[in-house]
């Protein structure tokens, strides 16, 4: 079984909690949080668990406002994957195949959407 590859983020102690619900998993061995491509919120996780997103101060470690909220982000994401599912299914149904033909010319590439 091949092994997915770990995207190891920047998770102050303040939001273990959020990026666990999202999906996150901790890595004992390094002490750190990751995610995987597979994580149907990898992308929410990977683009807001970044270090340049915080700021430390006297009071804490504090995430930088953000103009959308990490479920709006999910939210988009999922609605951008049920699109893709429904498009290859139209496009099946019309007599098309589901080939790599198909997903390179998708603007929006998703292979695992199962």
């Amino acid at each position: 079984m091949e092994m997915s590859k770990k995207y190891y983020l920047y998770v102050p102690y303040e939001y273990k909690q959020q990026a666990k619900e999202l999906g996150a998993k901790w890595d004992a061995d390094k002490k750190k949080w990751y995610t995987i491509e597979e994580n149907i919120n990898y992308l929410a996780l990977i683009n807001t668990y970044r270090g340049s997103n915080f700021y430390t101060n006297y009071n804490g470690t504090h995430m930088k406002p953000q103009t959308k909220s990490l479920k709006e982000e999910s939210d988009e994401e999922n609605d951008k994957k049920e699109h893709y599912k429904q498009t290859l299914a139209n496009h099946i149904e019309k007599g098309g195949s589901d080939d790599d033909n198909f997903r390179k010319n998708y603007s929006v590439n998703y292979r695992n959407c199962e």
